[in-house]
């Protein structure tokens, strides 16, 4: 059995690209991702969700649902719609609706009506606010064990650069 031979779409985009005097990917010096701000940030918070996810895994929760948790036990001067809740959280709705379903289902947080029939608000239960307080040990001791690891002085420098990251970040939608 004979293979067909086959041309290299890289070969032919090159080419291609090379004719217009435009630089292909293959022509960038893909080292600078070593710098990108998102790679180190992205790979960094798998580090982290890691961590809580391991700890919070005692009282049944993900690091994300206790975010949500910890969230809705905040201060509200009402509770929030689910698109006021994803903003806070700067999450797509869409990722958070699948999040507070969950929730909702273990009758942590109740999805209620709003004042608008199309508005939904997000309440967090006696139940959501027993896990919250049992989860909040495992939760301390992830954070400890972060700052331990990266000293105190060097969590709370990157805490402030990820506060100022999301100052003025506009709304994930």
């Amino acid at each position: 059995m004979t293979r067909a031979k086959t041309t290299k779409p890289r070969a032919k985009a090159k080419s291609a690209a090379n004719a217009e005097g435009e630089k292909t990917p293959y022509e960038y010096d893909l080292r600078e991702v070593r710098h990108c701000a998102c790679f180190h940030v992205r790979r960094a918070a798998r580090v982290v969700t890691h961590e809580f996810d391991a700890a919070l895994s005692a009282v049944g929760l993900r690091a994300t649902q206790y975010t949500v948790l910890c969230s809705l036990a905040g201060p509200w001067p009402d509770p929030p719609t689910l698109n006021r809740l994803a903003d806070e959280l700067l999450v797509e709705p869409s990722a958070l609706s699948r999040n507070v379903a969950v929730l909702a289902r273990r009758k942590l947080v109740k999805v209620v009506p709003g004042a608008d029939r199309r508005e939904r608000v997000v309440v967090l239960t006696p139940e959501g606010k027993k896990a919250f307080r049992a989860g909040f040990v495992h939760w301390k001791r992830a954070q400890d064990g972060l700052a331990a690891r990266l000293g105190g002085s060097h969590l709370r420098e990157a805490l402030r650069v990820l506060d100022a990251l999301v100052a003025n970040a506009a709304p994930v939608a």
